[in-house]
């Protein structure tokens, strides 16, 4: 049915074939085997390994790979000629590229494809001469790379609640340690709203695909599904007065009088040992408080 309708597919899989991405690697991989033929092409390309260290211009070996396909798939025109349009010819196939999340690898790899695809477009209607390259283009050039780099931070925004990462790439062409930093710093932002802030948008997300229902009496006659919500306000508060007292028992350190050594005291250690305790107690008795879990879905319909 796919090939009907969209032509010859090329499936390329940049997703890493060890870890915990190596189960989902191995299980596609042999499903997509059994598929191959003429309407379908398969082709895997370990992004992670192949781009290790900053070696970002083996993207290239993956672009040669695919380069024909791109060709042999062409694009869609349409000619006006006088008062009648005339198709001048068929885009004959597709990409679909995955990753896990099909954020940010996938969004890189796309990147390029379209390069390679707007760049065969624009001789195909002679509107750049044949030895003209996408990069001869300047501002048109620059413009593509900003609107690809927009579309991965918006989707990623949407889905993983940051920017896109690998984004300077997309957006420069180049692969930097500047990037680099952003992207650790994206990471963590991703982690911290993934984990602490994310509730809520799920419990909206169900909401307006239908996987909760609302209930009449919910707050009055029967629990309402976020009273639960309340105690992980209460549990982060306890966590961050503990993180601000082991601050405080670490400054004692530093500022304390020169000839007084107040690791020497017992008294000190006894804090640390009450604070490591108290932590490992809250975690260990609110661990499902301690993230922000949606309260809706299926489970709550």
């Amino acid at each position: 049915m796919e090939s009907r309708l969209h032509g010859r597919h090329v499936c390329i899989n940049l997703i890493n074939d060890t870890g915990h991405e190596g189960a989902v690697c191995n299980k596609f991989s042999g499903l997509m085997q059994t598929l191959v033929g003429n309407e379908l092409r398969y082709v895997y390309f370990n992004f992670h390994k192949e781009c290790a260290r900053m070696n970002w211009g083996r993207l290239s070996r993956l672009m040669d790979t695919v380069h024909a396909d791109v060709v042999t798939q062409g694009c869609f025109v349409l000619e006006n000629r006088g008062s009648v349009a005339q198709i001048h010819s068929f885009q004959r196939g597709v990409f679909r590229t995955n990753c896990i999340d099909c954020l940010d690898r996938t969004n890189v790899v796309q990147n390029m494809l379209a390069r390679q695809a707007l760049d065969l477009q624009l001789k195909q209607m002679q509107l750049v001469p044949p030895s003209t390259g996408l990069s001869d283009l300047g501002s048109f050039e620059k413009t593509f790379k900003a609107l690809w780099a927009d579309n991965g931070d918006t989707l990623a925004e949407q889905y993983g609640g940051s920017g896109a990462l690998k984004g300077d790439f997309t957006r420069t062409g180049q692969r930097t340690f500047k990037g680099l930093l952003r992207d650790g710093a994206l990471s963590l932002l991703r982690y911290y709203r993934n984990n602490f802030a994310d509730g809520p948008r799920q419990d909206a997300i169900d909401l307006l695909l239908g996987n909760h229902t609302v209930n009449g009496g919910e707050g009055v006659s029967t629990p309402s599904p976020f009273a639960r919500r309340g105690m992980y306000g209460v549990s982060v508060m306890l966590l961050l007065a503990l993180i601000v007292l082991s601050c405080m028992l670490s400054a004692i350190l530093v500022v304390q009088p020169p000839g007084y050594h107040v690791q020497s005291h017992w008294s000190y250690w006894a804090a640390w040992v009450i604070l490591v305790l108290s932590f490992a107690q809250l975690v260990s008795s609110r661990h499902g408080d301690l993230v922000s879990l949606p309260a809706l879905g299926k489970s709550g319909s």
